[in-house]
């Protein structure tokens, strides 16, 4: 996510759906679907992901009134996504309190028949396995690219806390990436 300046054009289809053409919502939708998927994909089990992504864009909806045009849409679209987020992670750990099932083991991702783990999967693994808020930082910083500034505004967190939890999760994600690498390695 590039930070932008509100678009008029956003702010129009806005105010187009706040006047009572819900159907307007969809062009939102259309525009912000890939960008809400990425965030979404870092911050919860793949499987869920499209879940997420629908639970995110009925929020923003509902919530559409309280959009004020100070920042651009596309940030406060990415705070309602981590909310999201962290409201499923409260449901997971409710969910599995309730039924005592264990957590799931810290093991890699099963690869395919005859396939080695890629890159990818096995970054997913390591970040599945971070706290949701290492995530979050690690996904707005690296993986979206914004600065500090406009991640500490999305995260509602100081400066000081973004530099120090990125630096933080960066070394927990290292080790264990480090750690699943020999693992890994020996898959066929």
């Amino acid at each position: 996510m590039r930070s932008r300046e509100p678009s008029n054009d956003d702010e129009a289809v806005i105010r187009r759906v706040l006047d009572g053409d819900v159907d307007a919502f969809e062009t939102l939708v259309d525009r912000y679907t890939g960008h809400v998927l990425r965030v979404v994909a870092r911050n919860v089990p793949r499987a869920r992901g499209a879940e997420v992504a629908h639970e995110v864009f009925v929020a923003a909806y509902v919530s559409l009134a309280g959009y004020a045009a100070t920042h651009p849409f596309e940030h406060w679209l990415t705070r309602i996504a981590l909310r999201c987020c962290s409201d499923f992670w409260r449901r997971e750990y409710r969910e599995r309190d309730r039924s005592g099932e264990a957590l799931p083991e810290d093991e890699l991702p099963p690869a395919e028949a005859g396939e080695p783990l890629d890159d990818r999967e096995l970054l997913e693994w390591a970040l599945g396995g971070l706290e949701l808020e290492d995530r979050q930082v690690l996904t707005l910083v690296y993986f979206e690219g914004l600065s500090v500034k406009e991640s500490a505004q999305l995260l509602e967190w100081t400066e000081s806390k973004v530099k120090v939890r990125a630096h933080r999760a960066r070394g927990r994600l290292r080790e264990r990436i480090e750690r699943a690498l020999p693992e890994a390695r020996k898959r066929p």
